[in-house]
């Protein structure tokens, strides 16, 4: 096949995708409770593009996009998308490279969280939009709603302070724990992407170099627990020798969401294994795994077992010494 015939059929491709694109934005606008699942799988279609044709096609695709939601749409639809594009952009070229897909959602982490960096700058700079203080404000908002909730349904006075002293300790935390966070959401956006478009792939009869293991056999190297440890112990003790301002204690913070989160994830992992073993039906699995993730105390266990199988390997998996 010629050059000329693939470009025109990257070019094809692209527009298409694009207009796809540009579709899933605007919905997202004009459909607020879309707004979260689109932010998601928003660049998908480039990633796909980026596979298939090379990574100029897909940053081509992306500006072009990107214009199309500023003149269709609104300037934070548009930068919504830059803070994801560059993720999908190297994951795509990670795959088209025949890149491991660890290796691919690392990179798409890390791609992903400068761009967040960046779209956050470009926000205060250009469109004087703090989105930081915009989060304590809705974070401010859903504490009072909450102890709102608490109070109407009767609970203790003393009980009901014991919560607004807990709750105003817990959003200075939180605050600092942004650049976490950012980090997670990033994770997640990859992880998802990298899964919806090999498994688009796969449909198209263009599979990937390497996929990723099933849940249930996902396992993170010992020396995780270590680095949980680790940031905890920074995390403790810059609070009570040098104060919640101090860098030892924003990075110990940081770090110990990070690691929490992984942790997490073993255990979530570990909890998929036995389920699966033990036959449970699909759609219970499913239920039981949305649960897990929005119950506090079921993320404290999952956080634990996970730590626990660093040591006691619950699933007997075959691990290097």
């Amino acid at each position: 096949m010629s050059n000329s015939s693939v470009d025109t059929r990257a070019l094809v491709e692209g527009g298409i995708l694009s207009g796809l694109t540009v579709l899933l934005t605007l919905l997202a606008i004009y459909i607020p409770l879309l707004w979260l699942v689109v932010q998601l799988i928003q660049a998908l279609p480039v990633m796909i593009l980026t596979v298939r044709h090379g990574i100029k096609p897909g940053l081509i695709a992306s500006v072009v996009t990107a214009i199309l939601i500023f003149m269709l749409g609104n300037p934070l639809a548009a930068l919504s998308l830059f803070s994801v594009a560059p993720a999908v952009l190297v994951m795509g070229w990670g795959i088209k490279e025949g890149k491991k897909a660890a290796g691919c959602i690392a990179l798409g982490t890390f791609s992903g969280f400068l761009a967040k960096l960046a779209v956050i700058a470009l926000s205060i700079k250009v469109l004087k939009i703090n989105f930081l203080l915009e989060f304590e404000e809705q974070m401010k908002a859903g504490v009072a709603t909450a102890l709102e909730f608490y109070k109407a349904s009767g609970i203790d006075e003393a009980k009901l302070q014991e919560l607004v002293h807990s709750s105003e300790q817990l959003l200075p935390v939180l605050l600092i724990m942004i650049p976490a966070f950012l980090v997670v959401i990033a994770a997640a956006e990859a992880f998802l992407n990298f899964w919806l478009t090999a498994a688009l792939l796969r449909r198209l009869g263009q599979g990937i170099e390497e996929g990723l293991p099933p849940l249930k056999y996902w396992d993170l190297p010992k020396s995780f627990i270590y680095g949980w440890m680790l940031s905890l112990a920074s995390y403790w003790a810059g609070a009570y020798y040098f104060g919640g301002q101090a860098l030892t204690y924003k990075f110990g913070a940081n770090c110990f969401m990070l690691f929490s989160s992984l942790l997490f994830l073993q255990g979530f992992a570990v909890l998929s294994f036995f389920l699966v073993k033990h036959n449970v039906p699909r759609l219970l699995r499913i239920l039981i795994g949305i649960v897990v993730l929005f119950v506090p105390l079921l993320n404290l266990i999952m956080l634990y077992i996970g730590g626990f199988d660093m040591y006691a390997n619950f699933r007997k998996l075959p691990r290097k010494e």
